[in-house]
């Protein structure tokens, strides 16, 4: 595999408004591969040739010549090419404050796959700005940002309504972030609620209608979607999983697991 690809390393990306991880354009072999289980970066790709799949929180997809899609930062996904016809991809790896605010106003509110929507240019856009080695980072990130405000716009204005979904309030998508990197702490309703600044009824009441889920509900699915991860390619042992993903209990935590997935942690693992 090759990739033509740059890294804007030592930037301080969690308190930029804008900022770009790294971008470029994957010539992709019968090996190629990406799972990341909770990255805070979010991932836009267009497929110039080939094909490949892609996991989603949203469900699978096989993206090929003419499509794109978009991972949402925090959402679990793996994506990895076909090995008769691999990819040939232009993306981008983006993060910053105004990521998520941005998608969120737009009605991005999910990853999502969007086959036969031709967005190449705007990608090849913020490559040709970003790509110069004696550039300015910040005004080069400023001129970027505006490129990917084109381009959500784009992506809205291509989209059948019933694919767009009500922009999700900004104290609820916060508490969505809080409970995305909290997954080993005891669930606290009290808390939920002071992120949000709404009684704890209300908080429930339209964590649900954002995400389909309580807060309660989207926690345990992020930890059993971890727990995976960990039983897949750690060492750890089962007890330690279940401290990890915030089950105190492993015996509870194997009952839980087996209850959600079909099967007990020792047996999963000896799947893989």
């Amino acid at each position: 595999m090759r990739e033509d690809k740059k890294d804007f390393l030592g930037i301080d990306y969690e308190n930029m408004p804008f900022a770009m991880e790294c971008f470029g354009i994957s010539y992709c072999d019968e090996s190629y591969s990406m799972e990341r289980n909770c990255a805070h970066l979010t991932v836009i790709e267009y497929v110039i040739s080939g094909t490949g799949t892609v996991e989603s929180p949203k469900g699978t997809f096989h993206p090929s010549a003419g499509d794109a899609y978009l991972l949402r930062a925090n959402e679990p996904h793996k994506y990895y090419a076909d090995p008769k016809t691999p990819w040939v991809k232009i993306w981008v790896n983006l993060q910053g404050k105004l990521i998520t605010p941005i998608l969120d106003a737009y009605g991005l509110t999910h990853s999502m796959y969007l086959p036969k929507l031709d967005i190449q240019s705007f990608l090849q856009r913020i490559h040709d700005i970003a790509s110069p080695d004696d550039i300015d980072i910040d005004d080069a990130m400023d001129r970027c940002c505006g490129v990917f405000l084109e381009l959500c716009q784009h992506i809205r204005n291509n989209l059948n309504s019933g694919e767009l979904e009500k922009p999700v309030p900004r104290n609820i998508s916060l508490l969505k972030e809080y409970l995305d990197v909290h997954l080993e702490e005891r669930l606290s309703l009290e808390k939920c609620s002071e992120i949000t600044y709404l009684s704890v009824s209300q908080t429930i009441r339209r964590f649900r209608s954002a995400y389909g889920v309580t807060p309660y509900e989207y926690l345990n699915q992020r930890r059993i979607h971890t727990a995976k991860q960990l039983l897949q390619n750690s060492t750890l042992s089962v007890e330690e999983i279940a401290i990890q993903t915030g089950f105190m209990d492993h015996n509870y935590f194997s009952k839980y697991f087996k209850k959600k997935v079909g099967v007990s942690p020792s047996r999963y693992r000896k799947q893989f």
